[in-house]
């Protein structure tokens, strides 16, 4: 698979990721169903959205730089920021499956675009 569709893979988990939060802060979707259910109100789950939106966008700009820079997922440093986001979302993923319903049912899917694009763009380090 080409380079390019993994970069294309983490910008749509990305998005979904940073949309799910945004309905969650326009209540569009209940501050009930994230966070395994546990926020005792909505200003607790809007902190929290709002911390995970700045992680997210961090990641986002990440893989920004991956993308401007191609030749970056062929360095040390790469493979290992890679390999840290890989089993930050894979820990995320697994967190899913123990949380809400909607979380299995669709949170789960988003993470497991954002484990397999940050996977692939990993193991580009080992496939030069």
């Amino acid at each position: 698979m080409p380079y390019v569709l993994y970069i294309v893979l983490g910008y749509t988990f990305y998005a979904l990721a940073i949309g799910t939060h945004l309905l969650v802060l326009t209540k569009k979707i209940s501050f009930k169903n994230v966070n395994g259910g546990r926020s005792e109100s909505f200003e607790a789950q809007s902190k929290t959205s709002i911390t995970s939106m700045v992680v997210l966008g961090m990641g986002w700009i990440i893989l920004m730089f991956f993308h401007i820079f191609p030749g970056l997922s062929t360095t040390v440093f790469g493979m290992i920021l890679m390999g840290i986001l890989s089993l930050y979302w894979l820990l995320g993923f697994i967190m899913q499956l123990m949380g809400t319903p909607f979380e299995r049912r669709y949170v789960s899917l988003v993470l497991v675009l954002g484990v397999f694009s940050h996977v692939m763009l990993f193991l580009t380090y080992f496939l030069q």
